[in-house]
């Protein structure tokens, strides 16, 4: 089955390249349902190299669990991280004109210059946003998305929208990228021998660079970014103080330690977060879901149910 096959299968249409927007359906969306507590939005940003058949399990998931919800799926590719800043926030601009279409953040543009234009659904509530972002690649386009809107909405508004119910799950991250667990994952993303060992060549160059640009002009790295920006308060502007953070990883993960996701758990607690962390036994890098779902979606639900009580308090 080929992707544009697969996409329509599972509910969701193309907004741009790797992006995609599933509406709920017409039978899923009542009156009783716009005013329930579960989210209005999920956004849910794929790893690195994730192929469409194996993020649709989340996004299922999703949709037997809050069928009410309007779901935007962002994947992540290697060429991300090599990109300029403007490159990457670029290939982001459908996902920032379907927030303005839906009526999640002020209208810049009337005319919808990327994919299909979509008519306005979000029903007259306040937003209940849920974020799911799967390793290093779900959180720096995350952090990216997080750059674009905070540089478009004036501060005044950014600071001042009302507490409403909002989640961040992080799966598998984040992680601090050393060059060995960044050659693994890139790895995992380029099936080509000749260009995979390219880019390993190419990755130690990098760190190298970076290594020197971090000595001289204290520059951070892209993942030193993503690593802050998922710690602000306001990572999108429906979040504040209030939003949970939820880290679901592993000791059997061989791509991000899991010392290094408990170390951005504890800095996250130490910023006054409340954070639940289940840490899952052989699982590997981004298969939590696989070897427990129960327990992986119990904390997801429960978490959600958490964060709808921390609004009203």
């Amino acid at each position: 089955m080929g992707n544009e096959e697969l996409v329509k299968e599972n509910n969701f249409v193309s907004i741009g390249k790797g992006l995609y927007l599933s509406k709920p359906r017409t039978d899923a969306v009542s009156a009783e349902s716009q005013v329930t507590q579960e989210p209005t939005l999920i956004l849910i940003f794929g790893w690195m190299g994730a192929k469409l058949p194996h993020i649709f399990k989340y996004t299922k998931a999703y949709e037997e669990i809050y069928p009410g919800a309007v779901k935007i799926l962002v994947r992540s590719e290697a060429q991300f991280f090599w990109s300029g800043k403007k490159t990457r926030q670029a290939a982001l601009a459908p996902v920032i004109e379907t927030l303005e279409a839906l009526g999640y953040i002020p209208m810049k543009k009337r005319e919808i210059t990327h994919g299909m234009p979509i008519e306005p659904f979000v029903p007259e509530v306040p937003p209940r946003i849920l974020v799911h972002a799967f390793s290093n690649g779900g959180c720096a386009q995350l952090a990216t998305l997080s750059n674009i809107i905070s540089s478009r909405l004036p501060s005044s508004q950014n600071t001042s929208l009302p507490k409403t119910p909002s989640l961040l799950i992080l799966d598998s991250a984040p992680g601090s990228g050393g060059i060995r667990a960044s050659q693994r994952a890139f790895s995992t993303a380029i099936r080509n021998p000749i260009l995979r060992q390219l880019v390993n060549i190419f990755i130690v160059l990098l760190y190298a660079y970076g290594s020197i640009m971090g000595l001289i002009f204290r520059k951070k790295s892209i993942l030193d970014v993503m690593q802050a920006v998922i710690l602000s308060p306001k990572v999108l502007p429906w979040f504040g103080q209030w939003t949970r953070r939820v880290y679901l990883y592993s000791t059997g993960d061989n791509m991000v330690p899991w010392q290094e996701v408990e170390k951005h758990a504890k800095a996250a607690e130490e910023a006054g977060y409340v954070v639940r962390k289940e840490k899952f036994g052989k699982s590997g890098h981004v298969a939590h879901a696989r070897e427990d779902p129960a327990r992986y979606w119990g904390a997801v639900k429960d978490s959600w149910e958490q964060a709808c009580k921390d609004a009203v308090e």
